[in-house]
């Protein structure tokens, strides 16, 4: 049984519902995809927003039309929490394959519809109530917080958005909660961590000949074939996992198994990429014309690592396959590995957020680690020192999507655990 004043909290949450589905709806009308990315009437109308209930808030730019905007909630309790959500989103694609206007926020059979309602302008709107009724509270109920909305992060942040934010110094607090995190429908999840890589760059070279006569030549791109096909083998390499996330990623597991709206197929994806690395052949190119044998060929294969595993081995594996294609004329670039992050699972951040969790909705999270990469990475990187943790209104398995939607289900979960924090928090 949650204290009274918690109750009486989430209760107000509750009740600006239609306030946080209207919000996110607008925020998805501004068209904020990137390229370009520009964020200069998003972040006017969250300015405005935060100047109506009497937040103080303040821009930062560092290019015109790349706007970040930081809206301050001070506390008395000790400690600050840094919110850290993004407004750029992916380009919507072909808009006839939409069923409503990717631009339109259109809110219908108990969901937010548009380009970016996922991933992330839920979480951004969920972030601006929970900020509003902080901001309507009695300071010595809860600790500091700050609520910053940037951009840049689907193209990388470091010139422009949190990277530049990061590493200019503008980040200071003792938690921060990223917004890009998924869960799927009433199943409140937490990121603790997030996946490492190891970019590869793959280059065969040949001899070029007539298409008519290709035993005159040599095949760039049949040799690039084949040396992908070891590579991919990689994928059954078992990962060296420290012990302390081991429970993590079999809860991972159990997350996805469990999940109705899932295939069969994509259920045994999830179990091999919590125990295993994941390549994925991302972009590939060779040949200049359709009767020339090609000389070269190049590819780009995107390989992600759990955090907490043993790096150097995947590294030297992914070169001995390499070897054994026995392909001759082979240039390989490899970038990483990297390892990605996790916080303890049993830290006092991930036991206060998880603490949270239940006594906002009733139900306690998964831990689990984000598959991708967000702007957390950057306070890593920049050595703030500030433990990051993941939570967000996003439907698991959405972003990016044509049709993207976050439920309304999942909008009200993420502003009762965005306002709840604050309160629970304690440094």
């Amino acid at each position: 049984m949650r204290p009274t004043f918690i109750d009486e909290v989430v209760k107000r949450v509750e009740a600006c519902e239609d306030e946080v589905v209207k919000l996110c709806s607008r925020l998805v009308q501004f068209p904020t995809f990137n390229p370009p990315g520009i964020t200069t009437d998003c972040v006017k109308f969250i300015e405005e927003y935060f100047e109506r209930w009497g937040i103080r808030s303040k821009i930062y730019q560092n290019k015109e039309g790349k706007l970040n905007i930081c809206g301050e909630v001070p506390g008395e309790k000790p400690g600050k929490i840094l919110y850290l959500m993004h407004l750029d989103v992916v380009p919507e694609g072909d808009r006839r394959l939409w069923t409503y206007d990717p631009y339109g926020g259109v809110i219908a059979d108990g969901k937010v519809y548009g380009r970016g309602a996922c991933d992330m302008k839920g979480s951004c709107a969920a972030a601006m109530v929970a900020a509003k009724i902080l901001s309507q509270l009695d300071p010595e109920k809860h600790c500091s917080a700050e609520f910053w909305f940037t951009c840049d992060e689907e193209v990388g942040s470091d010139e422009h958005g949190a990277g530049w934010l990061a590493r200019t110094g503008r980040f200071k607090a003792d938690v921060c909660l990223e917004g890009d995190c998924f869960m799927f429908p009433g199943r409140p999840a937490i990121d603790i961590g997030m996946k490492g890589g190891m970019g590869t760059v793959r280059k065969t070279f040949g001899k070029a000949a007539h298409g008519s006569q290709p035993h005159m030549g040599d095949n760039a791109i049949d040799k690039l074939i084949r040396v992908l096909a070891y590579a991919k083998r990689l994928e059954e390499y078992p990962l060296e996992i420290v012990d302390e996330m081991k429970p993590v990623y079999e809860a991972c597991i159990k997350y996805y198994d469990e999940q109705e709206t899932l295939t069969e197929e994509q259920k045994a994806g999830f179990k091999r990429i919590w125990r295993h690395p994941t390549v994925s052949l991302n972009l590939i190119k060779g040949g200049v014309k359709t009767n020339v044998v090609p000389d070269s060929a190049e590819a780009y294969l995107d390989i992600r690592i759990c955090p907490g595993s043993n790096l150097q081995p995947i590294k030297e594996q992914l070169l001995k396959l390499i070897a054994e294609s026995q392909v001759k004329d082979v240039e390989v670039k490899i970038s990483g590995p990297t390892g990605g992050y996790y916080e303890p699972p049993n830290s006092k951040p991930v036991k206060q957020l998880i603490k949270t969790v239940e006594l906002a909705t009733g139900i306690t999270p998964t831990l689990k680690v984000e598959t991708g990469g967000n702007d957390a990475i950057y306070i890593k990187k920049y050595g703030l020192n500030i433990p990051c943790l993941g939570f967000g209104a996003g439907d698991e398995g959405l972003l990016h999507l044509t049709n993207e939607y976050v439920s309304i289900e999942n909008l009200v979960i993420c502003a009762k655990v965005y306002t709840v924090f604050p309160l629970v928090y304690a440094k």
